[in-house]
């Protein structure tokens, strides 16, 4: 609010002033410490009676920051000042401030007692003095508020109270809302502190009841307001020093002539500002503030011989930490580089026998497959006897009809195609050539498929695109049945199970990919997949990825994962393209 009140006046002052740019140079300066019913009722008139009784003069309105007043008066260069009472006297040292006229309110006894502080609380409260409040929670407007607070502040330190600690919380309103009243009113705070007359102006407005607020330590004595400090004067327009006598002498009397009208106040001069001068000093603040008396040559003078040597000590101490803090550091770097070296060589060594296992393991495994293999053909041949014997003998009973036909027809199937992967498994034990061939994607998809419909309903097969690749085609299916094999364990948990096989053309290459919505794959599985490992499945071995993208490479091709969102895995094989004039080759 006030913030926009000052730039409102600005915008006035500059709308005219390439009209006036031949007119002297007034600036006014507002402390920012006030209400904005202040800047309403009280800078407003008189910011507007200046510009009407000079109108020669340009007037430039610029806000101080009360934490850094020094600083903006400095920079600034205000000719007058709208400040407190309180700001005025701590700034008459330092700047040699001088009175022009005081803000008397109607009902104030005399320009020197004006204004002062009302400590509330609720008309049923039991507290009565500010003693009694020690550890209860105040709320006040601003903490810079000499009428707000500061006011009070002085008066309790007067009674030995600090007030910083002598409440358990300070809660600052900034003139928002809730106001003081209302806290006080609804309990949020057992206290609050207003200036004097606010209570009593509540009450006119109907904002609060009669006895719903009451004053404690009361000093009024039934004359005016009910008040809980002594009287101060109020707010103070002032002039700086570099300000032209003329210019000073038409404010004053443009001021002291303003008439009160509705605004409630007038200007006026006061005659005493010791009773301010003394609230300073009891809350050292301002020129009472505490400061040190001796200049730095008188220090120097007197403590030559303990700075010397309190510098000598202070230079040795840093010298030291300044050495202790290079070795340290030194010997952090050759610690922390023999730790990462350890580290790596630990990483090295658990890589390498990692590495050594998986052969093992690997040659194991070679080794017993080649012994089934071995001993596995004969028992084989048995089966495909007595199928064929069974045959004979049904077909001399009559009986070879029907179902039975083609049961047996599929046994021959079967039979044939475990000969040929104990043939494939024979072969890889020993050195042979790998014969690849013309193969369409619909014989290798259909092949691999066959071997689980109708067991497995949630395999759906999608588009199967015309074209062909050059493979072995038994070590195609190979791959695409263990990517199947994997899909099925990983949706045996799912509610709704699917299994998707299908095709795709990219660019000079074929993409087979079997999808699946099983649950999500950990990081470090994911990592693994396609390399010797550890099985996560009960009955497997861990070779079954590892296999297939040996065969994959094998035959001109690569494996590919792919994690899908938000579960499952995509697993891909990637073939190479064949046309029909290319010749196939070992």
């Amino acid at each position: 609010m006030r913030l926009q009140l000052c730039a409102f006046f600005s915008g006035l002052l500059l709308a005219g002033a390439a009209a006036a740019a031949d007119k002297p140079l007034v600036t006014v300066g507002l402390v920012d410490t006030f209400s904005p019913e202040f800047y309403i009722n009280t800078y407003v008139p008189a910011v507007n009676r200046l510009m009407e009784k000079l109108p020669e003069y340009r007037f430039r309105l610029v806000e101080l920051e009360e934490q850094r007043i020094e600083e903006d008066i400095q920079r600034l260069k205000p000719d007058f000042l709208l400040t407190s009472a309180g700001h005025f006297a701590a700034l008459i040292a330092r700047f040699s401030t001088h009175q022009v006229v005081v803000r008397m309110p109607q009902g104030s006894v005399s320009p020197t007692q004006a204004v002062g502080s009302a400590v509330i609380v609720s008309g049923k409260s039991p507290y009565q003095r500010f003693s009694d409040l020690k550890g209860a929670k105040i709320a006040l407007t601003d903490l810079n508020s000499f009428e707000g607070w500061l006011f009070a502040a002085g008066a309790m330190r007067k009674k030995g109270i600090d007030p910083l600690k002598h409440f358990a919380e300070l809660h600052q309103t900034h003139y928002g809302i809730p106001d003081v009243a209302t806290l006080v009113s609804l309990g949020i705070v057992q206290a609050g502190v207003l200036a004097s007359c606010e209570v009593e102006k509540l009450i006119r407005t109907g904002a609060v009841e009669p006895g719903e607020l009451r004053v404690i330590e009361d000093r009024s004595e039934g004359k005016g307001c009910a008040r809980s400090t002594d009287l101060y004067p109020d707010a103070v327009f002032s002039s700086l020093p570099w300000v032209d006598a003329g210019v000073l002498t038409r404010v004053t009397v443009a001021l002291l002539s303003m008439p009160a009208g509705e605004k409630g106040f007038r200007w006026t001069l006061a005659s005493d500002f010791r009773p301010t001068f003394e609230l300073l000093r009891t809350l050292r603040f301002g020129p009472f503030a505490p400061i040190y008396t001796l200049s730095a040559r008188e220090i120097w003078e007197r403590y030559s011989t303990e700075i010397i040597m309190g510098a000598a000590l202070l230079l040795a101490v840093l010298v030291h930490i300044v050495l202790l803090n290079v070795l340290v550091r030194r010997r952090t770097r050759q610690l922390r580089h023999a730790l990462l070296q350890t580290r790596r060589l630990s990483a090295e060594t658990q890589r390498t026998r990692q590495r050594m296992l998986e052969m093992e393991r690997s040659h194991i495994v070679s080794e017993l497959s080649s012994m089934f293999a071995h001993e596995i053909k004969q028992p084989i041949m048995n089966i495909a006897l007595y199928a064929g014997t069974l045959k004979l003998l049904l077909k001399k009973k009559h009986m070879l009809e029907g179902e039975a036909d083609g049961f047996l027809e599929k046994i021959y199937s079967e039979v044939e195609r475990s000969s040929e992967i104990v043939d494939h498994v024979r072969a890889y034990a020993k050195p042979h050539s790998r014969v690849r061939k013309s193969c369409t994607l619909h014989s290798l998809v259909f092949g691999a498929v066959k071997t689980f419909q109708p067991q497995h309903p949630e395999l759906k097969v999608g588009k199967i695109p015309e074209g062909e690749v050059l493979a072995d085609p038994f070590e195609i299916e190979f791959i695409l049945t263990n990517f199947l094999k994997n899909a099925f364990s990983a949706v045996k948990s799912v509610k709704s199970p699917r299994v998707t096989l299908s095709a795709a053309g990219e660019g000079e290459n074929w993409c087979i990919e079997c999808e699946d919505n099983g649950p999500p794959i950990p990081e470090e599985m994911f990592a693994r997949l396609g390399t010797v490992g550890q099985s996560t499945k009960p009955d497997g071995l861990g070779f079954g990825l590892a296999i297939a993208t040996g065969l994959a490479e094998a035959n001109g091709g690569h494996l590919e994962f792919h994690r899908r969102e938000p579960q499952g895995l995509r697993a891909s094989l990637v073939l190479a393209r064949h046309h029909a004039k290319e010749e196939p080759h070992a």
